[in-house]
């Protein structure tokens, strides 16, 4: 499969330079390669392979998050997610807080010694845990986690720290997380952000190596995220002694989506489809009547009532169009429209867009037989 930037789906890119590095004694070499569409940095993963990727992270992080006196920012990062800590205590009797890849526990040990969070609401994941007083953790392969893994693993707030420039499809984790998330839940993000490299960031940090497959800036970061259906509530650029930091808190659910307007118009289109067939089985019980417009809505409403179709059959409903004069409609003939002028019953306007039956007003004042015409979407016109 060709390369693919997993923050705008683009797949063409050009080369930016190579970094090599020792790996079981053989000189090996990524090629870095930049977006041509929104400009994220990644690695070739082409030119590797699990087996590479194994043995990259089987040895140590080639650099941890730490301040020039040798302070740690873990207390920082949830002062930074403090908003998010406090709606999960107060919406939640036992609120779930989970650190996603939390290695040596940092964030977690604040968690609870400074932020004064019980350890049983407390869990890490990581694919190889390692014990933390009393905490709980649990292996996850963070690099296979998506939004069809099935696990027990629900948060309330969230923290992932440093983890997303390791892995290989960073869209994918963050779909998974999201799925993992509850309602109105929060996830603190945080991971290098490379439009801070300076010379001196350069000389003192090690932020281009090897274990690094990602290179994000805090907007890409953030267009990632939203891509993924998170809203972003706080980002922030910031170096903590020599590292570049991009932090974002998001939130599940934070912002609009069109799935439930969307529902709530296939439902009010369906009522009116259901308020056509009722005009049309209504009118012709007591004479005939014409069926303007032989188009999509008035063909599916007879295909799905029978009675409807029976009543085209039998000539109690006579359709009506200009474009499909001459075909037939549950067996009948559909007459041209200019045939409306001489019938005296009613004449129902069948096509649901309202620029179809605004023109179709217009001709039936033009052709005087206006004060017959029933538009069944109309809730007046139904009496």
């Amino acid at each position: 499969m060709p390369l693919q930037c997993p923050i705008c789906v683009g797949n063409a890119f050009h080369s930016i330079g190579r970094i090599p590095f020792m790996l079981s004694g053989r000189m090996c070499e990524h090629e870095l390669m930049g977006c041509q569409t929104c400009g994220h940095v990644m690695v070739d993963l082409q030119r590797i392979d699990e087996a590479m990727i194994a043995e990259l992270y089987a040895q140590p992080l080639d650099e941890q998050v730490w301040s020039e006196d040798g302070s740690s920012p873990y207390e920082e990062m949830v002062t930074f997610a403090g908003v998010a800590l406090d709606q999960a205590r107060s919406a939640q009797a036992l609120p779930r807080i989970a650190d996603f890849g939390y290695g040596g526990g940092e964030v977690l040990r604040a968690l609870r010694n400074r932020f004064k969070v019980p350890a049983e609401q407390l869990v890490g994941y990581d694919f190889v845990p390692a014990p933390l007083d009393g905490i709980s953790t649990q292996v996850l392969r963070l690099d296979t986690l998506d939004e069809n893994t099935e696990l027990d693993a629900r948060f309330d707030l969230a923290f992932c720290s440093h983890v997303l420039e390791h892995i290989v499809d960073p869209r994918r984790l963050l779909r998974g997380l999201h799925k993992l998330a509850r309602p109105g839940a929060y996830l603190y993000v945080e991971t290098p952000d490379h439009g801070l490299l300076t010379d001196e960031v350069l000389n003192m940090s090690n932020q281009i190596c090897p274990q690094h497959l990602h290179y994000f800036t805090v907007e890409r970061m953030g267009a990632l995220a939203r891509s993924c259906g998170w809203s972003v509530i706080r980002e922030e650029v910031s170096l903590f002694g020599f590292v570049p930091r991009a932090r974002l808190l998001l939130q599940r659910d934070g912002g609009r989506d069109a799935i439930g307007p969307t529902r709530r118009f296939l439902e009010f289109k369906e009522n009116l489809n259901v308020r056509l067939v009722q005009a049309l089985l209504r009118s012709s019980e007591r004479e005939v009547v014409a069926a303007w417009g032989a188009g999509t809505d008035l063909i599916l409403a007879v295909e799905r009532d029978p009675e409807l179709a029976s009543r085209v059959q039998e000539g109690r409903i006579v359709a009506y169009d200009r474009e499909r004069a001459g075909q037939r409609l549950a067996g009948a003939l559909i007459l041209g429209s200019e045939f409306l002028r001489s019938t005296s019953g009613p004449v129902i306007v069948t096509p649901r867009p309202a620029i179809s039956r605004l023109n179709m007003m217009k001709l039936a004042e033009k052709w005087g037989f206006a004060e017959r015409v029933i538009d069944p979407y109309r809730a007046n016109d139904l009496g």
